[in-house]
């Protein structure tokens, strides 16, 4: 059989420019759901090192899932912090 191999370029990912264009990308379909967004960022230059486009992909799927799970004119909460020398981001 045939094997893929991974060739993704890790490099160095901006938080809150990747979870900010998401949010700007599903924009309207909260709005139109009438879904609330609160997105609270206590580390706004976190970055980390990781293939950016795998981490939006990552960011739209949570988003997608707690969209669908609690269903027309819910609330979905974004935060990222920093513990140590690691970014958390809890949706």
């Amino acid at each position: 059989g045939y094997a893929r191999v991974n060739t993704q370029a890790k490099g160095e990912c901006k938080v809150h420019e990747e979870i900010y264009s998401i949010l700007q990308l599903l924009k309207q379909l909260h709005e139109k759901e009438g879904i609330q967004i609160f997105y609270k960022n206590e580390a706004p230059t976190a970055c980390i090192g990781l293939d950016a486009r795998l981490f939006r992909q990552v960011l739209l799927n949570l988003l997608n899932n707690a969209r669908e799970a609690i269903g027309k004119s819910g609330r979905i909460e974004i935060v990222v912090a920093v513990a140590g020398t690691q970014v958390m981001i809890q949706v």
